[in-house]
């Protein structure tokens, strides 16, 4: 059985961001490999603070524990991983493990604001990624 690897990749308009860098991940290293993941890094500026972005996709491994959904859209559960210093959203599509990671120095408290700021545009982040698969 052949293992589907129809992988999108979202616009840089994703997020609002300055895309830094991009990289295509290959499921070996023969010229014939065919690409297994991307990942998309950048930066956001928000009131005087550096958000470290990385959105990736690639084909699903091993699933840890998720935490509750806390998202829905499309009927796709969407998972929100959140600690200090970092936000994480986690969705499978068809075979695949897309994460929007959004980091900020530790030492760093957020308003309730930017909190929310963030939080918007990780939801809309992932509505777009969904809305590739329709």
């Amino acid at each position: 059985m052949e293992k589907k690897t129809d992988i999108r990749v979202p616009g840089e308009d994703l997020l609002p961001w300055t895309v830094t860098e991009r990289q295509l991940r290959m499921d070996g290293p023969s010229r014939l490999a065919k690409v297994s993941g991307f990942a998309i890094s950048g930066t956001i500026e928000r009131g005087g603070v550096t958000f470290n972005v990385e959105v990736s996709v690639g084909v699903i491994g091993v699933v840890g524990d998720l935490p509750p959904c806390w998202d829905s859209y499309r009927y796709v559960p969407i998972y929100l991983f959140q600690d200090r210093g970092f936000y994480m959203t986690q969705l499978y599509i068809d075979g695949n493990e897309y994460i929007i990671q959004v980091m900020y120095p530790e030492s760093t408290t957020l308003s309730e604001e930017d909190a929310a700021y963030v939080e918007d545009a990780l939801r809309t982040a992932c509505h777009t990624v969904v809305d590739l698969y329709q």
